[in-house]
């Protein structure tokens, strides 16, 4: 099963249940009765509960890395601006204090 893609997985046991469900007169012999449909159905469907949780997580995760790399591009232009005043108004041996190993 490990083979197929989640949708795949998904799409099986929703045509197995549809099927189950229709022709469960001809399988309770089998043991497919009631008690299995219903555990079956219950699995199912906590799965694909599951299945949304963690589509509504990644979708939060994308936002807040959207957020994440705005807010650094904001302190690199703050970088940028202090390191050109650093380098204009302290003497080059000083420059290691403020991070800035380049010479000019």
């Amino acid at each position: 099963m490990m083979n197929f893609s989640i949708a795949d997985r998904i799409r099986r046991s929703q045509n197995m249940l549809a099927g189950l469900n229709a022709n469960s007169e001809k399988l309770a012999k089998r043991g497919i009765d009631a008690q299995f449909l219903t555990q079956y159905t219950a699995e199912y469907q906590t799965a694909i509960d599951l299945d949304g949780e963690h589509e509504a997580a990644k979708a939060r995760a994308k936002e807040r890395t959207a957020a994440f790399h705005s807010q650094l591009e904001k302190a690199d232009e703050y970088y940028a601006q202090a390191r050109k005043l650093v380098k204009l108004e302290i003497p080059q041996d000083l420059w290691k204090e403020f991070g800035i190993y380049d010479e000019r």
